[in-house]
């Protein structure tokens, strides 16, 4: 009997040499998330330390990062894991994933195609980011095969089934997409029913707005906009508006027309491009003319580089302005920061504005921002009659969506501007409403 025990712990011996006992209990990255993000992470980063050689814990982690869009430490984490398991194939797909998140899809495509051939059928993990980095790369057709064969092996993913609907709507099978929808949206996936009712929808924007100026100096009036915008395509957007305004000068009344209209083009899923005109109609305070092009690339992670070039023609001069813009659109807030160097006969000037929005409950949406500079801050074409040496700016805005139709808006400028000994503080509010068919 003693002679049976002893060979049982030298049996055991290496085994528990091999694999120490951990003190925490450490659940994959699903069951820690609905504690919340910083208790999820707090938890999966104790257990990583505990532990730094194991790649569940480390993948573990990772997950938790990435659902906070830190997909770069979540990449970092992901690549330690595959080097202590380079032949796993879960690790190998949610490198992948991330590096589709983060926008380098040639990197992941190729790191994909390097891989081993695949088993039949292959890895599930493994397939099915195969079928998302096609979409994501908007090769539809690639797409639709790829997730076919997935699903061909693993019907029961509702999600696959709604992204090889939306790759199918976006290479123009809709008669295909709408049963797989349907089918989902029967199914109570709200995702689908969403995609269902987009389906129905044109596109259609229309904006109106008006509201008060207040001025400690002249220029005190209002305010009247009216916008619509609609898609041409698929790619394609169009948006035209029209502008009243009336200021109070020395006691006398200007009223002023002014007419705009912009094209957005999506050339690539990276690449945006953008170009608008307006013009004044006799235009008493207000530009002749404006013609401005903007370039917007996506760099990754949320983040979108802007680069607008901007010409304003008043009756006597003209301005031309560089306006540079970098945005974040994260999970739970966008950011941004946009610069203005204009060139102007009669002073260069420079500012600068920084804005975050972020939802708050009950569909509404908050947002603000604070600038400053010398010269304009040219929010919008400026008036002509403004010598504004430095200005101070804020903004406030506040939006309810109660459903996907209907938006209402109450927006608010503040502007602190010095000329010379003078100080002028004007107050703007718009209250709007927006309508979406």
């Amino acid at each position: 009997m003693l002679f049976a025990i002893r060979n049982a712990a030298l049996v055991a011996l290496p085994l528990l040499i091999a694999s120490p006992a951990h003190g925490l209990d450490c659940p994959p990255a699903r069951d820690l998330w609905p504690a919340g993000a910083g208790a999820a992470e707090e938890r999966a980063r104790a257990c990583q330390t505990e532990a730094p050689e194991d790649p569940e814990r480390a993948l573990a982690l990772s997950q938790i990062l990435a659902w906070q869009d830190r997909h770069e430490e979540a990449l970092s984490l992901a690549d330690h894991a595959l080097g202590l398991a380079p032949a796993d194939p879960e690790l190998q797909a949610w490198r992948l994933r991330l590096l589709g998140w983060l926008g380098r899809f040639d990197e992941a495509q190729t790191t994909l195609d390097a891989l081993e051939p695949a088993s039949d059928p292959e890895h599930r993990a493994l397939a099915l980011v195969r079928a998302d980095l096609a979409l994501w790369r908007e090769e539809w057709g690639a797409a639709d095969r790829a997730y076919s064969s997935y699903l061909a092996a693993w019907p029961d993913d509702r999600g696959a089934s709604r992204s090889l609907a939306m790759a199918r709507l976006r290479d123009g099978k809709e008669d295909e997409a709408r049963p797989l929808l349907a089918t989902l949206c029967a199914e109570d996936d709200p995702l689908a029913c969403e995609a269902l009712r987009d389906i129905q929808r044109s596109g259609v924007a229309l904006l109106l707005q008006a509201g008060p100026i207040a001025s400690s100096g002249p220029g005190a009036g209002w305010r009247g906009r009216a916008g619509v915008e609609l898609p041409a395509s698929e790619r394609l957007r169009l948006r035209a508006g029209l502008e009243l305004q009336q200021r109070l000068y020395g006691g006398t009344a200007a009223r002023d027309t002014l007419v705009d209209g912009a094209a957005t083009w999506q050339t690539l899923p990276w690449l945006s491009l953008e170009a608008g005109a307006g013009f004044g109609l006799r235009p008493s305070f207000s530009p002749e003319w404006n013609v401005y092009a903007e370039a917007g690339v996506g760099l990754g992670g949320g983040f979108t580089l802007f680069a607008k070039l901007w010409h304003i023609e008043f009756s006597r001069t003209g301005v031309d302005v560089v306006s540079p813009a970098i945005h974040y659109e994260g999970r739970w807030a966008w950011t941004s920061l946009r610069l203005w160097r204009s060139f102007d006969p009669a002073g260069d000037g420079l500012a600068l504005l920084g804005q975050v929005g972020v939802p708050l409950v009950w569909e509404l949406d908050l947002t603000l921002g604070v600038g400053g500079g010398d010269k304009a801050d040219y929010l919008t074409v400026r008036d002509s009659e403004l010598g504004v040496e430095r200005h101070l700016v804020g903004l406030a805005g506040l939006a309810w969506t109660p459903m996907y139709e209907l938006q209402l808006r109450l927006d608010y400028v503040g502007r602190r501007e010095w000329s010379g000994d003078a100080r002028l503080m004007r107050h703007e509010i718009l209250f709007g409403l927006m309508r979406r068919w």
